[in-house]
């Protein structure tokens, strides 16, 4: 349907954003958060490179791996489904894309969303990097969800700095940030978040 539309205005090329694997993702960050439970593991930054050498160790080039084939899947069947290659194919065969990994911002504690959830975060953090460095058809990782919600507000810093390390660790990985969502009726004029999400955005 993405497809379609673009075909439809004349647009050539596309990038949409995908959730991956979210079920392995669930179970990865479970296991990352029986090894680390306590929040000062992921505020700070000294056990960042043994976090994920443990969700390397617990499956997380697996679920890579599984969601690469997911990617291929996905581009059989637009091709399938469009008629690509055939004698009525639809215009959106003409349109090319990749595909963004997306990160949850707002991942809260079942039960308690309004609670980061911050071994989830990491984890999916870990997997986009690593698939966008394996897959060519991934051509970046972005942070998606509100950035006023409570989560968002509070975990912003400690995101950074995982964008920080993973970018470190995945030079070749590109990164799209938005920032400048928030506005004083929502978060109350002179909130240092208007200036820490544009700076810490961009520093990322």
């Amino acid at each position: 349907d993405m497809l379609r539309h673009a075909g439809a205005d004349n647009i050539s090329y596309v990038e949409t954003m995908v959730y991956f694997q979210p079920g392995a993702i669930a179970s990865l960050a479970d296991k990352l958060r029986q090894k680390y439970p306590d929040s000062s593991y992921y505020t700070g930054t000294d056990h960042y490179s043994e976090m994920l050498d443990f969700l390397q160790r617990s499956g997380l080039p697996d679920a890579v791996s599984a969601a690469r084939s997911d990617i291929a899947a996905y581009g059989d069947n637009a091709k399938n489904v469009l008629g690509c290659g055939g004698p009525e194919q639809d215009r959106a065969c003409h349109v090319s894309y990749a595909l963004i990994a997306a990160i949850n911002r707002n991942s809260g504690i079942k039960g308690d969303p309004g609670t980061p959830d911050l071994p989830k975060i990491f984890t999916q953090t870990a997997f986009s990097f690593l698939l966008s460095s394996a897959d060519k058809n991934v051509v970046g990782v972005n942070l998606v969800g509100a950035e006023d919600s409570p989560v968002s507000l509070h975990t912003f810093k400690t995101v950074m700095q995982f964008f920080n390390f993973f970018n470190s660790r995945f030079k070749d990985v590109n990164i799209a940030l938005h920032a400048g969502e928030l506005t004083p009726c929502f978060i109350g004029a002179g909130n240092p978040a208007f200036k820490e999400h544009l700076t810490g955005s961009l520093r990322a």
